[in-house]
């Protein structure tokens, strides 16, 4: 997830559990998307990058009835749609841009290249939201068969030591920190639902989209 002044950006643009406030932020993340179809004289790189982002765009109209709590969405078209959102975004979405590719059909900003960290973190959170969004929508798919099991077993204080602290490679205390940090990403993940993260995608759109997309 974005932090920082990212975080900031976001959490303007971000009115919590408002479903005005999702399809808001919805819109703003692809308003002026007649432009972009509208381009048909883009080409090369340019046009490979406005063609993902239709793509992306296609992906929210489909996820906007999630924010709005009227989903008829099955779990596979959800996972669907979650691999495309991640396959179109990360490196994939930024290696489309070039420095300097700023065709007259081009929407980008300059400022892109400008503040590349910042735009990168933007492609990188739509990534892992989209895998996050990937997980949620398979839990469901899943056979319950395949998901029980038994309760472990409380494990002695020296089964729960890390190999690299018995090798004597790390500190032990390091390595119940780490442990705690990630038992905590954990449960932060399951007690997220698919609302939640549907909602920080077209908001992260909305933000990425105000500080690098011109606007018509």
């Amino acid at each position: 997830m974005p932090s920082g002044s990212l975080k900031s950006g976001i959490g303007i643009l971000f009115m919590k559990r408002s479903k005005i406030g999702w399809l808001l932020a919805s819109a703003l993340a692809f308003a002026g998307v007649t432009g972009v179809l509208a381009h048909g004289d883009a080409t090369g790189i340019v046009k490979d990058r406005m063609d993902g982002m239709i793509v992306l765009r296609e992906q929210m109209r489909n996820l906007t009835p999630v924010l709005d709590g009227n989903s008829n969405l099955s779990g596979e078209e959800l996972v669907e749609i979650a691999e495309l959102i991640a396959a179109k975004s990360g490196t994939e979405m930024t290696d489309l841009f070039p420095e300097g590719s700023l065709q007259p059909a081009s929407q980008a900003l300059e400022r892109i290249w400008d503040d590349w960290d910042e735009f990168a973190t933007y492609a990188e959170s739509l990534e892992s939201l989209g895998k996050e969004l990937n997980s949620l929508a398979l839990r469901p798919l899943q056979n319950p068969a395949d998901t029980q099991s038994e309760p472990m077993a409380e494990l002695s204080e020296w089964e729960r030591l890390d190999a690299s602290v018995l090798l004597g490679l790390a500190n032990e205390a390091q390595a119940v920190d780490d442990a705690k940090d990630a038992e905590l990403v954990l449960v932060q993940t399951e007690n997220r639902s698919v609302e939640d993260v549907v909602a920080d995608i077209a908001n992260t759109c909305a933000a990425c989209h105000q500080r690098f997309r011109r606007s018509e």
